[in-house]
């Protein structure tokens, strides 16, 4: 028979032609019908020459009215904002929806205008053929790029209006430089994430075979729809395709709609589809009772050829391919598209033609605020627009349920006007909560009109971290004003309300002397406020002996910060502040020690010494030794003074012969050599003993001392000394010197300064006691540098200790800082001293005024002039640069107070002759708002005056706060520009490629419970364990049961949610995939009691084993259920060479090492690695011809697939049930090592 098609075929008409053929005809048939069509294809498409020219992209006409349509929607958005009418984020939102549906109208133009003009336009044939190309890409030639995503997958509300054949310019091209790149980096990062899904995918179900042709299960599934967001994504028809029916469905009049068993075609999948729209009951893989493999029965038609699925099938690892693939396809979905946003915003139904709108009478609808900030009707219900005309008569439109209603009852609409809008078939982008911080743009003063903030304190009544929340909608309003700040000490001289004239004085700055003393004309613009405070001989800061002046680097000052050590610096101290009090060093030889190697330790054995303890010091001697000498001595040797420790000859270059000179090195005291190396020789400085053996207990170790001592009845001693052994074994035992330090504190500090000879006449004793009148008192410190017990190693001699002298302020108000000069000698014999004096610096201008412009006063004193604390020196005025009303003045952070004065350019005058005017002082007012009859406003404003002819506005700027919003400023606040006012909280969208498809792909099937650092809402293993123990309180604790019905709920869950990540995509894969890896992911329980078993609790078995173990057991195994990681369940597998090629390679081996476990060789992983035939495919049938064939298999063998629609298949099926159970018994018996129970009631042997 020969069928005549006349009409255009796409890609799609194709493959249905295909698929059709190849149901119904055969395979040869099919492949005949190919050959036919490739000779046909190739043969029209030489003669047709189609080739590609720049003519070929033809512009539609209606570009420009579409833009310019679109450009005047935006203005009325940002015109909306500027009035305060909607938030930033609708303002954002209506750009975005504005252009994106500008786009999507411009692409059915393009559409438009090829089939009107060229149908066969080389460009519309290849992208609407499949052939090349897509809609998308033909949009960006001839259309408009429109919006981009940057590359953090933001939406860039700049749209780009220019297309390919026009060519972008400047601005436009770098912004589609972000999407770009980023498609760039997706091809090349992402595949790899794909890559490796897929690999983990077919390790954990590269062993599911088609090994059997019915388990014989009574189980199965109830398929229906899948939903999204209430759509359909996934219709019924389309996933019972190539099912099998788990029962015998009838009609409402009794007649067999379909048999158990029988395979569902296209014709009988939608009859199932409109009798039984809910679901159909039909085997599933998930259900399947076939051990360690799945029947083909469960798995119904192989999607290759459309019949059952044949033995020996590795329909694992198709599964695996078909989840996978997908993956690595739409990795590089951004690439194909150039980074354009395409993203899905909600459906428009404009109106075919002017009328008047009308709604049906019973009309349940909502007020509603839409995402553009519009106030709208929300419906219900699904309803319907009537739109009447007197020409075109009444047109009724159909509306689904939530659609939002933009017309009212009775208002009159023009063609093409927005009528409604409702969800869009496909599922809206990604969001996820986000914030938007809104700044200020005019400087003035906060006004909160209708918005009500709510205060939260933070833990524990903190205020630091108060959280303001706007309650509800509102409006904030900037004020316009001049903000005026004055600094910390300036004095107003108005008030709120005051009129100013130009030039007229606002405020004065007093400049005050921080400390009383002397006046000094430092610089031009700053005066110094001198105090001696301290007067010390040079003699003693510059060492013994030294006379006249010294230079300024003798004293070192140091900020004095408690527990540590502080940062140093030298005079002249430049800065004063406080909290940082400089000290005075005064250089002694008191606390220095001869040499530079020894311990220091405290008499107190404490790291930090108190008031009264001892500073000890125990010497060691160090020699370095040049390179080459020769060491004379060992070891653990004791020595004596002029001791010969090391010498070496030295070679002299001379114009005689070579003349040797020799150099010798001899230790300078008595000690103990603990060290000689070729490098250096330590020596312990001390005097040795050899005592007798019966005083070895005797004798102390470490500090001994101060107290009279004793030693084997010999050696006497007083003070401190310190006791080690050398070699013990030997007897030979040490003493070595302490020298120690007093330590002083309190007045015991002054009292022996005031005596010792070196410091006598330095302090006074006024300068300990009593404050000065300068409010500066002094005090001695000191600062230990080493710990009890450390060891210090140096050239020179170590200070142990050093004397301060701390100044400390007492009022915390004085600034200045300290200077140091040097005091000739007045008289031969006179010392010069060193005079610190306490300096207060003032500046007559400071900073902030010279930035204002004004000049430094004339100080009200001459130079040298004695002045008392905070005396006023100087006094600068601030004028009003223009004339205005001070209107107001709040407190700031520091006390300070900041001003607004509203001049001319803050201000607009309306002028009526005879009003009336419909507002009154006070009142905010928007622009198009009517003033008086007939007049409307321009701008948005306060009014602050109204006379019979003028209304006066004070120009403002309103922000419209949204609920929930974070409020950042106070009504009141007087701020600049760019002050952030509030903190929008809404829900962003996201670009929706598989960038966000495949991380969400993988978070399922590895059953994830955290995401990064946050913990994953109803994740997998969550999920299941509040499933079980719902199911657990049903049953009354029947945790078999409960296992069970839980795992299937769970497997239905994790299937649609895979698919509705890959629908979301436009990507559609067959259930049955999905559910083979299900199935490897909950086919395994939890053992928390073995019962009878040989099962230990914490163990993992798989659920068809246990219950067949629990099935003859008087005492039966308690398990739980569990959701197991793809990758978990690969490493997992009962086959232990599978689960080493995969990963933790060495845990694998080791474990299954120890463990003794036997690999049975049943996945195709296993037998490719040792070399042997695989399982699969013509494998199968040589493995079972190989291992004989049992009763089971050859009934499999002979059976006809289709012959369950035949009475004889109702009687296989009693036959091939009876040998699943007798195989079922000997499994059993294998498992529990018993022997098998006889049929007959006679007892077995």
């Amino acid at each position: 028979m020969t069928f005549f098609w006349n009409r255009p075929a796409d890609k799609g008409d194709l493959k249905r032609l295909i698929a059709w053929c190849l149901t119904n005809q055969g395979t040869v048939s099919t492949v005949d019908m190919l050959e036919h069509l490739k000779d046909t294809g190739f043969h029209y498409a030489t003669i047709a020459g189609i080739s590609l020219g720049i003519e070929d992209l033809a512009i539609p006409a209606s570009k420009k009215d579409l833009l310019a349509e679109a450009q005047e929607q935006i203005n009325l958005s940002e015109s909306r904002y500027e009035e305060g009418r909607i938030t930033e984020v609708e303002r954002f939102r209506s750009v975005i929806d504005t252009w994106h549906g500008t786009s999507e109208r411009l692409k059915d133009r393009v559409i438009e205008n090829f089939l009107a003009n060229d149908p066969l336009n080389p460009v519309y044939i290849m992208a609407f053929s499949g052939a090349r190309g897509n809609i998308s890409q033909v949009r960006q030639l001839v259309g408009m790029r429109g919006l981009m995503a940057d590359s953090q997958g933001e939406i860039i509300d700049f749209p780009i209006r220019s297309n390919f054949r026009e060519g972008l310019n400047v601005t436009e091209y770098i912004i589609s430089c972000y999407g770009a790149r980023k498609g760039l980096v997706d091809t090349a990062l992402r595949t790899a994430n794909s890559g490796y899904l897929t690999r983990r995918l077919v390790d954990v179900a590269q062993d599911v075979i088609i090994r059997q042709m019915d388990c014989a299960t009574q189980n199965g599934i109830m398929m229906g729809p899948i939903y999204e967001q209430g759509k359909v994504i996934l219709p019924l028809a389309d996933r019972l395709l190539g099912r099998l029916l788990g029962k015998t469905i009838l009609t409402p009049d009794r007649q067999i709609l379909g048999r158990r068993n029988q395979e569902i075609s296209p014709s009988l999948a939608y009859e199932l589809a409109q009798q039984m729209p809910e679901g159909v009951f039909v085997r599933s893989p998930l259900t399947c009772e076939a051990l360690r493999s799945i029947c083909q029965f469960c798995y119904g038609w192989s999607l290759a050829h459309g019949t059952l699925v044949h033995l020996g099938e590795a329909v694992g690892i198709i599964a695996a391919q078909s989840i996978g693939e997908p993956g690595t396809q739409l990795t590089m979905r951004t690439f194909h598209t150039g980074g354009v946003f395409s993203g899905n915003v909600k459906d428009q139904l404009r109106a075919p033609h002017p009328g008047l709108i009308q709604y049906p009478a019973p009309f349940d609808a909502f007020v509603i605020r839409t995402r553009h900030g519009d106030v709208a009707l929300a419906s219900r219900e699904p309803t319907e627009i009537i739109l009447i005309h007197a020409e075109y008569g009444e047109t009724r439109i159909p509306l689904p349920e939530a659609s939002i209603l933009y017309k009212r009852q009775g208002h009159w609409v023009e063609e093409q006007d927005l009528l409604a809008e409702f969800s869009s078939f496909v599922q809206d982008q990604e969001s996820s909560k986000s914030s938007k911080d809104v700044h200020s743009r005019l400087p003035g003063e906060v006004y909160f009109a209708d918005l009500v903030v709510q205060e939260q304190e933070g833990m524990e009544g903190d205020r630091e971290s108060l959280t303001r929340t706007a309650e509800q909608s509102g409006s904030l309003w900037v004020l316009k004003g001049q903000v005026y700040n004055p600094a910390l000490t300036s004095l107003l001289f108005v008030e709120p309300g005051d009129w100013l004239e130009p030039n007229s004085i606002i405020s004065h700055h007093q400049t005050c002397s921080p400390v009383a003393g002397r006046l000094v004309l430092a610089s031009s613009n700053e005066l110094e406020v001198q105090q001696t405070v301290l007067k010390v001989p040079m003699p003693v800061l510059a060492g013994q002996g030294q006379q006249g002046p010294v230079p300024i680097e003798s004293a070192t000052y140091r900020s004095s910060l408690s527990g540590t050590r502080s940062l140093e610096w030298r005079l002249p101290v430049t800065c004063y502040q406080d909290g940082l009090n400089p000290l005075l060093r005064l250089e002694s030889p008191m606390y220095t020690t001869p040499q530079g190697v020894g311990r220091v330790f405290y008499s107190g054995g404490t790291h930090l010494p108190s008031p009264g303890d001892e500073l000890l010091w125990l010497p060691e001697s160090y020699y370095p030794i040049p390179s080459g000498a020769r060491v004379e001595v060992q070891s653990a040797n004791s020595i004596s003074p002029n001791c010969l420790l090391a010498s070496t000859e030295k070679v002299c270059e001379a114009p005689t012969p070579l003349e040797r000179d020799s150099l010798e090195i001899y230790a300078l005291e008595e000690g103990w050599i603990q060290e000689a190396t070729s490098s250096y020789v330590k020596v312990t400085q001390g005097w040795t003993y050899i005592l007798p053996e019966p005083t070895w207990l005797e004798a102390p170790e470490g500090i001994v001392g101060p107290a009279v001592w004793s030693l084997a009845d010999t050696l006497e001693g007083e003070g401190y000394i310190y006791g080690e052994w050398c070699l013990r074994s030997l007897g030979i035992y040490m003493l070595r010197p302490l020298f120690s330090y007093p330590i002083y504190g309190g007045d015991a500090w002054k009292d022996h300064l005031r005596n010792d000879s070196d410091l006598s006449g330095v302090l006074d004793k006024d300068n300990f006691q009593g404050a000065l009148g300068c409010g500066v008192h002094l005090d001695v410190l000191q600062e230990f540098h080493y710990q009890h017990g450390e060891s210090i190693v140096g050239l020179d001699s170590i200070e142990l200790l050093s004397i301060l002298v701390d100044t400390t302020s007492l009022s915390s108000e004085t600034i200045g800082h300290l200077e140091s000069g040097c005091i000739a000698p007045q008289a031969p014999g006179i010392p010069a001293s060193l005079e610190i004096n306490r300096v207060g610096t003032m500046q007559m201008c400071p900073s902030w005024a010279r930035d204002r412009g004004l000049s430094a006063p004339k100080p009200l004193f001459y130079e040298r002039d004695a002045v008392e604390p905070q005396a006023t020196i100087g006094v600068i005025q601030e004028r009003s640069p223009s004339g205005g009303e001070f209107h107001a003045q709040v407190k700031g952070a520091k006390g300070m107070e900041r001003g607004v004065l509203i001049t001319t350019d803050e201000i607009v005058q309306c002028n009526l002759p005879g009003g009336p005017w419909n507002h009154s002082v006070g009142d905010l007012v928007f622009p198009g708002t009517e003033l008086s009859p007939g007049y409307y406003s321009a701008w948005s404003g306060q009014v602050i005056l109204v006379t019979h002819n003028t209304l006066t506005l004070r120009i403002a700027q309103p922000y419209r706060v949204s609920a929930q919003s974070l409020v950042r400023a106070n009504h009141g606040d007087i701020i600049h520009p760019g002050h952030l006012l509030f903190t929008l909280i809404y829900e962003e969208l996201k670009t929706g490629d598989i960038v966000q498809g495949l991380p969400k792909i993988e978070e399922i099937l590895e059953a994830r419970i955290t995401k990064g650092f946050t913990t994953i809402h109803d994740s997998p293993p969550e999920k299941l364990e509040s499933l079980f123990q719902e199911y657990m309180r049903a049953l009354e604790g029947d945790s078999q049961q409960a296992a069970r019905k839980s795992l299937e709920a769970l497997q239905k869950i994790l299937v649609e949610s895979v698919q509705a990540v890959y629908l979301a995509q436009g990507v559609q894969i067959a259930d049955k995939h999905v559910e083979i890896i299900v199935r490897q992911m909950t086919s395994k329980v939890l053992i928390e009691d073995g019962g009878y078993t040989c099962l230990l609790p914490g163990e993992t078995i798989e659920l068809q084993r246990i219950e067949r173990m629990n099935f003859r057991n008087p005492v039966k195994a308690a398990y739980r259920p569990i959701v197991m990681g793809v990758t978990k369940a690969a490493l997992t597998t009962e086959s232990f060479i599978s689960a080493a090629s995969f990963q933790e390679t060495t845990r694998v081996l080791t474990q299954a090492a120890i463990e003794g476990k036997t690999d049975w060789l049943r996945g195709l992983k296993e037998n490719v690695i040792l070399g042997r035939l695989i399982p699969a495919g013509t494998g199968f049938h040589a493995q079972q011809r190989f291992y004989g064939t049992t009763q089971y298999d050859r009934i499999q063998w002979s059976l006809d697939p289709r012959a369950n629609e035949s009475k004889q298949a109702d009687r296989d099926e009693m036959l091939i049930a009876e040998i699943i159970e007798q195989s079922i018994q000997e499994d059993l018996a294998k498992e529990l090592g018993a022997p098998l129970k006889p049929s007959s009631s006679e007892p077995s042997s």
